[in-house]
């Protein structure tokens, strides 16, 4: 009865009946619970985040992104709880809560290392330094974007290095200094380029024309 619960949440989820999705996850979650199995519980709660989101929820979204992590980290489940975590990043990063995405993001961070996820990890420290651009905190989010780019060097991530770049140089016009922001961009349009990316190309050029 859990599992058809569940499943009738994924189904409401994607055909867009987003309250009759809260409702089903919400019934996983307790008969789950009633089972003792905690983690799948916790599990079952994930898609209700974005429902709550879809629905315009986003107070109710976070609250339940806050209580699903607090769960994973009970059960020891550290490769969701960072998965929540970057969640609740973006879900604060949507709402202008730039401080709690930017802890959210650093937690997350962490998380994904521990777990072994390192390209998630590069991502979460991306959206760090999105949070500190958007504080106003231009040197610490410039060193975590060159902090995630040398990471995703490291790792072999090109994808994530011009995205790094892209971002570095929209910090930089950010501040005002077009030259450093046109030689990113270049570097970034390039790199989208060579690996096939032409939304990303075209998004890059268009940031390169509007400079």
């Amino acid at each position: 009865a859990a599992l058809a619960a569940w499943t009738a949440g994924i189904a409401d989820l994607t055909r867009g009946a987003m309250s009759d999705a809260v409702a089903g996850f919400d019934r996983a979650a307790a008969a789950f619970a009633a089972l003792a199995q905690g983690n799948r519980a916790a599990q079952s709660q994930v898609p209700k985040i974005m429902a709550l989101s879809m629905l315009g929820q986003h107070d109710a979204a976070a609250a339940c992104a806050e209580l699903t992590l607090q769960a994973f980290t009970r059960e020891g489940d550290t490769a969701s709880a960072a998965k929540v975590s970057q969640n609740l990043g973006s879900l604060h990063m949507h709402r202008d809560a730039y401080s709690d995405a930017a802890r959210c993001y650093r937690e997350a961070a962490v998380l994904f290392a521990r777990s072994g996820q390192m390209q998630a990890s590069v991502v979460a420290d991306i959206g760090l330094a999105d949070a500190m651009t958007a504080q106003g905190h231009f040197d610490a989010a410039a060193q975590m974007y060159e902090r995630a780019r040398l990471r995703a060097a490291h790792h072999g991530l090109p994808v994530l290095v011009a995205i790094g770049d892209e971002s570095m140089a929209l910090l930089e016009l950010a501040r005002g200094r077009y030259q450093p922001a046109l030689d990113g961009l270049e570097k970034a349009r390039r790199a989208y380029d060579t690996l096939g990316m032409p939304q990303n190309l075209a998004v890059a050029e268009k940031q390169l024309g509007d400079i």
